[in-house]
């Protein structure tokens, strides 16, 4: 049984239920009170090193499945980076296997049995805590799951059009692996296979169970409404400025020429 090993998975595929951190310290035990940080539901220290990890439960998971809104994720990522900066946390690890809090080989406690927010979290960080790094913080902690995350969905609903034709599950899942795989090895620090796998299972599964050519179609005409309503606004605005008149050119001219600029543009675009 998964509880009876030292290390466990606390979060599913699917969603972030807790937040865990790896403390690779000696004074891990303190290093929450020491940052004035609000404490973990639970901390396991290894009693040979002092090193240990600890881990908030949130009271809403966030999702991470094809579905999920990124907005939350970043959220998470944002709250995640901010605890783990002002503690002194490891910035690589990425939260996969934790110390299993039930096992008597760790030395643990339970300091909090409700579950936090994530806005009740971040109340106690400052902005700059919580601030990317841009350089790298993709390729960081929880970083690197919403980046394979982010980029996988898309390219996902993208293909599966095709793979419902002439392919299957098996074989669309097949296809996300190999390019989660791609866009896992440019970090410095790659996730784990495991872990990448868990984040294709759930991309694939979702897509592939929600995606009908109905509602592909319904997604392209809204998308066509709404680059002609932008078309029609930029037409209207311009029927209101009448810039031709400041250019000293005919109407007609400065529509051909509008019309030219975004045909060159177009065809540039690669």
């Amino acid at each position: 049984m998964a509880l009876q090993r030292r290390h466990i998975q606390l979060n599913g595929p699917a969603s972030f239920r807790w937040m865990p951190h790896d403390i690779d310290h000696a004074y891990a035990y303190f290093a929450h009170r020491d940052a004035n940080l609000p404490e973990p539901n639970f901390i396991a220290i290894n009693p040979e090193n002092g090193h240990g990890h600890s881990a908030v439960l949130l009271a809403m998971p966030v999702a991470r499945h094809a579905a999920a809104r990124v907005e939350p994720l970043h959220f998470y990522g944002a709250v995640e980076r901010g605890i783990a900066r002002r503690m002194g946390a490891d910035r690589h690890y990425s939260g996969l296997i934790t110390k299993n809090p039930v096992h008597p080989h760790w030395r643990v406690e339970w300091r909090r049995e409700e579950p936090y927010t994530l806005p009740e979290l971040a109340d106690w960080l400052f902005p700059e805590d919580m601030q990317p790094d841009f350089s790298v913080e993709t390729t960081l902690g929880a970083g690197r799951n919403c980046t394979v995350f982010d980029e996988l969905r898309l390219i996902a609903y993208r293909e599966v059009r095709a793979f419902k034709r002439n392919g299957s599950l098996e074989t669309f899942r097949a296809r996300l692996e190999r390019v989660a795989i791609g866009i896992n090895m440019q970090f410095p620090e790659a996730l784990r296979l495991s872990e990448v796998r868990a984040i294709v299972k759930s991309v694939a599964k979702w897509t592939w169970r929600h995606f009908s050519n109905e509602k592909f179609s319904e997604r392209q005409s809204f998308l066509g409404r709404r680059a002609n309503a932008k078309r029609w606004a930029d037409h209207v605005s311009a029927e209101n400025t009448r810039p031709w008149e400041s250019d000293g050119i005919s109407r007609a001219t400065w529509y051909r020429r509008q019309r030219d600029s975004l045909t060159k543009t177009d065809w540039a675009t690669p």
